[in-house]
């Protein structure tokens, strides 16, 4: 099965870095006509409007936030795709830290 990305429009959460802004860039090659960047920091992504130009547009977003998540989804009405890529977490310890908590098992 083939999906065609060519003329959609999509909405990347966490676009900034890594997997990302390797999802925005895949968009872009694939022919998207436009790609949403939802980023807690506007900021850092000035390098992929430079480098797509109106292909991109970045876009405040927390989705740790209700309230900016329903912003978000109120500005980008035009979406087809959605990638959430974005992470909300807290740091934890190591799991070789944590196995006396979660594992009920003797560890030797």
């Amino acid at each position: 099965m083939s999906i065609s990305i060519a003329n959609k429009v999509a909405l990347v959460t966490g676009a900034n870095r890594a997997i990302g802004k390797a999802i925005v860039e895949s968009f872009i090659n694939h022919c998207a006509k436009k790609v949403y960047l939802a980023v807690r920091n506007t900021e850092s992504t000035k390098y992929l409007e430079e480098k797509y130009g109106n292909k991109v547009l970045t876009i405040k977003a927390d989705v740790a936030n209700a309230t900016s998540i329903q912003q978000l989804a109120e500005q980008t009405k035009d979406v087809d795709i959605v990638v959430n890529n974005a992470g909300v977490g807290a740091p934890t310890p190591p799991l070789a830290m944590m196995r006396k908590r979660i594992l009920p098992i003797t560890w030797k």
